[in-house]
């Protein structure tokens, strides 16, 4: 059996057990200690070589364990901050998936420096973060041009509308002071 310590030499279920009942923080770790204790003292020697877990052992893993959500909540806040402040809202499905990519690449950088294992490159979370970014500004810039697109054609709409009144109203034999009236009223100016 691989070496290690004693908490990832455990039977998996025995291992679910133990995290269950940190998990639930209403046991003390000598309390989770002694019914780890009588689980593995039911198991046969087969399944595992450890014979016993003490306190301090249980004590480690809900540090670690800690310890790992503690980083995983720090990585989140990061790229909440980091969504905010490129505002990834106004590019729909892309951004999000950058989003997820990027908290990706981040708890697992988070993941790897805390188990002494290769981080993700620096270099390949810039250019991550370096392509949010331009993203960010191409989905700024296509909303400034779909605006100016609409306004033009808000405008060009207006003015077909005036054109078609002032046309009726003259048809109608109105005077240039109510086909101005007109005028004005489409233009959603005060009278």
């Amino acid at each position: 059996m691989a070496r290690g310590n004693k908490i990832e030499r455990l039977p998996e279920h025995i291992r679910e057990n133990l995290r269950e009942m940190l998990g639930t923080k209403q046991y003390t770790c000598q309390q989770i200690a002694d019914a780890i204790n009588d689980e593995l003292a039911n198991i046969s020697g087969e399944q595992t070589d450890v014979e016993s877990i003490d306190d301090n052992t249980v004590w480690r893993e809900k540090k670690r364990i800690e310890q790992i959500s503690h980083d995983i909540k720090q990585s989140q806040a990061y790229v909440e901050a980091l969504s905010k402040q490129c505002d990834l809202s106004s590019i729909g499905d892309t951004g999000r998936v950058l989003m997820n990519l990027l908290q990706s690449a981040a708890f697992k950088t988070t993941s790897n420096l805390m188990s002494q294992e290769d981080p993700i490159d620096p270099e390949t979370l810039g250019d991550l973060v370096l392509s949010i970014s331009r993203l960010q500004r191409s989905a700024n810039y296509n909303a400034d041009l779909e605006k100016q697109i609409a306004e033009k054609a808000r405008k060009q709409a207006l003015a077909e509308a005036q054109e078609q009144a002032e046309s009726a109203a003259k048809t109608a034999g109105l005077s240039s002071g109510n086909i101005d009236l007109i005028r004005r009223a489409i233009a959603g100016e005060r009278l």
